[in-house]
């Protein structure tokens, strides 16, 4: 599935740069990888912004938590953070 955020294709989610890898917005688990390329919950990177994601939970966190809010404005189900719980097990907003 292509990625529920908004970006441009080809370019880095964070600096505009070329973008040379995807990262999964929540990570963890194998199957929330899984969950995440159902859901859209990748963005396309550049490798320095990558690390930059693994090395800040601050970074990582903010961008979970915009994944979060996006997936819920998104969703069709009556409660859209009781799925979202169900299915990622942690709240980030």
């Amino acid at each position: 599935m292509k990625s529920i955020m908004d970006i441009e294709e080809g370019r880095c989610y964070l600096c505009g740069g070329y973008a040379t890898e995807r990262h999964h917005l929540i990570g963890g688990a194998h199957s929330n990888r899984v969950y995440c390329d159902e859901d859209g919950l990748v963005i396309p990177v550049c490798r320095r912004c990558h690390e930059k994601i693994h090395s800040s939970s601050v970074l990582s966190h903010s961008l979970r938590a915009k994944a979060q809010k996006k997936w819920e404005a998104l969703s069709t189900k009556e409660n859209p953070r009781a799925e979202w719980m169900k299915r990622y097990g942690r709240n980030y907003l």
